[in-house]
C-alpha cells in the first residue's frame, strides 16, 4: 500500500522534533493558522495507516489538499530549523547566507566576519563543497574592492579544491563499482568478474593512502581495499583495513563529520571478526555501534538496521541462545518501519538470518514464515548467494514432510533458479548437482533421504575445504530419518 507523503513526514519525526515544532508553530500561528496544528495531532494519532480513516480526517477540513500542502511545507521549515542546530553543514549554510543577506544591505565588513566563520567550520569539518561557495562569495567582494591579487589567490585556492573534489568522486566511482560486487553477488564470482577485479585494483589512485589529497579521499582508499579483500575471500587482509580507517575516522576529525561513515565501518569489523572467530573483538565493536550519538532519523535508522543484521550474524556464529519474540520484532521494525531506509541487500541478509535462526534451531513454522515473506520479495538480482541458500532450505523444510510431488516441483524451481542466476561456485554447484540428480530420476522416500543425507555431506565437506565467508556456512542441515 501506497502511504501518504504527509502521513509518512509526520510518523517518521522523533518525539523532540513533533514537540520542537508545534512549539514553534504556536509561536507564529494567530487565529486559523492552529487549523494546521489540529490537522497534524489528527495525522500524528493514526498509528498505523489507514487509506479510509486517513480520508475522513482530511474530509472535516475545507481545502483540505492546500492544507497538506502548507502543513507539509510548515514541517519542513521547522525540520530546517531543528536541525541547524546539529547539523554542522547546515551551519555553514546558514552563516553564508547571512554573509550574503548583509553584503546585499552594504554591511560588508560584517559580510566578510560571517563569511570567514563558514569557512572556519568548512574546513573543519571537510566540507569542501562549502568552501568553493565561500571562496566564490569572497571573490564576488573583492572585485568590488578591485582588490586583484586577492581575487587570483582565491581563484588558486577554488582550483586546489576542485582538484581535492575530482579525486574523491574518483574514489566515489570505484568504490561503486567495487560495491556492486558485493551487494550484487555476495561471495560469488565468475571468471570473468575475477579478471575485472584484477584489472580493478591497477588504478594508481589504489597504490598508496599517503598519495590521498585529503582525509575523505584516504577514508574512501581504505574502505575500497577492505571490501576488496573481503571479495577475494583474504579476511584477515579486509580486518587490517577495516582496523587502518577506524583508526583513522577517530584520530581525524572525520567520523564526527560523517557518523555514517562510522557506522559502516564498524559494521564492516564486527561482520569480519565474526568470519575470524575474534568473538571478544565483537562484543566491543557492537557496544561502539551502540554509543555512537547520532540526532537524524536518517542515521538512527541505519544504526538500528546495521546493529540488528551484526547481532543476527553473531547469533549464527556463536550458536548463542536468543529471544525469538524480540529478535523477530526487531528484524520486522527493520523490514517495515524502516522499509524506505533499508537497502535491498539488508533486507535479504535479515530475512535469510532469521529463517537460518529459526532452521537451525528446530523452529520450523517459523522458519517456515520468513521464507513465505523472501518468496513474496521483489525479483532481485542482490545478495545471489544468500537467496540460493534460502531456497536450499525451503527445500529442506519440505523434505521433512515428505511430500515427493511438491518436493519435486521445488527441485526444479530451485534448479531454474540456479540457471537463471548462472552460478558458478561454492556449495551452489553441489546443490545444482544433486538436483540435477534427483531430476533425472524417479525417486522414493528412501532414496531421497539418502540423497539428502549425501548431499549434507558433500556440503561439510565443501566448506573444510575453501575459505568459505558467506553466512551460507552457518546453516545446520538437518538429518530426518523417515520410515520404511
Amino acid at each position: 500500500m501506497i502511504k501518504d507523503q504527509l502521513w509518512e513526514l509526520i510518523h517518521h519525526l522523533n518525539p523532540t522534533e513533533k514537540a520542537y515544532f508545534k512549539k514553534n508553530s504556536k509561536l507564529h500561528s494567530v487565529g486559523s493558522n492552529f487549523i494546521y496544528l489540529k490537522l497534524f495531532d489528527e495525522i500524528n494519532s493514526l498509528f498505523i495507516y489507514d487509506e479510509k480513516k486517513f480520508g475522513l480526517i482530511l474530509k472535516k477540513y475545507n481545502q483540505s489538499s492546500r492544507l497538506k500542502n502548507y502543513l507539509y511545507e510548515l514541517i519542513l521549515n521547522s525540520l530546517e530549523s531543528y536541525s541547524t542546530t546539529n547539523d554542522i553543514t547546515l551551519q555553514t549554510k546558514k552563516l553564508i547566507n547571512y554573509a550574503k543577506i548583509l553584503l546585499q544591505k552594504g554591511a560588508k565588513e560584517k559580510s566578510k566576519q560571517f563569511i570567514d566563520r563558514a569557512m572556519k567550520i568548512a574546513i573543519e569539518n571537510f566540507d569542501y563543497q562549502s568552501q568553493i561557495e565561500i571562496l566564490t562569495f569572497k571573490r564576488k567582494i573583492y572585485r568590488v574592492e578591485l582588490n586583484l591579487e586577492k581575487v587570483r589567490e582565491l581563484i588558486n585556492q577554488e582550483l586546489l579544491i576542485f582538484d581535492i573534489l575530482k579525486e574523491i568522486y574518483e574514489f566515489e566511482a570505484l568504490a561503486l563499482i567495487l560495491s556492486e560486487f558485493s551487494f550484487k553477488s555476495g561471495n560469488i564470482l565468475n571468471k570473468n568478474q575475477l579478471n575485472e577485479l584484477k584489472e580493478f585494483t591497477s588504478n594508481k589512485l589504489l597504490a598508496d593512502a599517503s598519495s590521498c589529497k585529503s582525509a575523505v579521499a584516504t577514508a574512501h582508499f581504505y574502505a575500497i581495499w577492505s571490501i576488496y579483500y573481503i571479495i577475494i575471500k583474504d579476511p584477515e587482509k579486509s580486518y587490517k583495513y577495516s582496523l587502518l580507517r577506524l583508526k583513522f575516522g577517530e584520530k581525524t576529525n572525520y567520523f564526527k563529520v560523517d557518523i555514517q561513515s562510522n557506522i559502516n565501518v564498524l559494521n564492516n569489523l564486527i561482520e569480519l571478526s565474526i568470519i575470524l572467530n575474534k568473538y571478544d573483538d565483537v562484543a566491543k565493536l557492537m557496544q561502539k555501534l551502540k554509543e555512537i550519538k547520532v540526532t537524524t532519523g536518517f542515521l538512527k535508522s541505519r544504526k538500528l538496521i546495521r546493529h540488528t543484521i551484526q547481532n543476527l550474524h553473531f547469533l549464527l556464529a556463536s550458536k548463542n541462545p536468543f529471544d525469538l519474540k524480540e529478535l523477530s520484532a526487531i528484524s520486522k521494525l527493520c523490514l517495515e518501519s524502516n522499509s524506505n531506509l533499508i537497502r535491498i541487500d539488508e533486507r535479504i541478509e535479515i530475512i535469510f538470518s532469521m529463517t537460518t535462526l529459526c532452521f537451525n534451531n528446530n523452529l520450523y513454522k517459523e522458519a517456515k514464515r520468513w521464507l513465505m515473506l523472501f518468496f513474496e520479495e521483489p525479483v532481485s538480482n542482490f545478495r545471489i548467494e544468500l537467496q540460493c541458500y534460502l531456497h536450499i532450505i525451503n527445500l529442506y523444510l519440505h523434505n521433512l514432510t515428505m511430500d515427493l510431488e511438491y518436493v519435486s516441483h521445488l527441485l526444479k524451481k530451485t534448479y531454474k533458479f540456479l540457471k537463471e542466476k548462472e552460478i558458478v561456485g561454492g556449495q551452489e554447484v553441489v546443490l545444482s548437482d544433486f538436483i540435477k540428480l534427483q531430476l533425472s530420476q524417479k525417486f522414493s522416500k528412501n532414496d531421497l533421504q539418502r540423497e539428502m543425507l549425501l548431499f549434507k555431506n558433500k556440503i561439510e565437506t565443501h566448506n573444510k575445504k575453501t575459505n568459505n565467508n558467506s553466512l551460507g556456512k552457518y546453516i545446520i542441515y538437518p538429518i530426518v530419518k523417515h520410515e520404511q
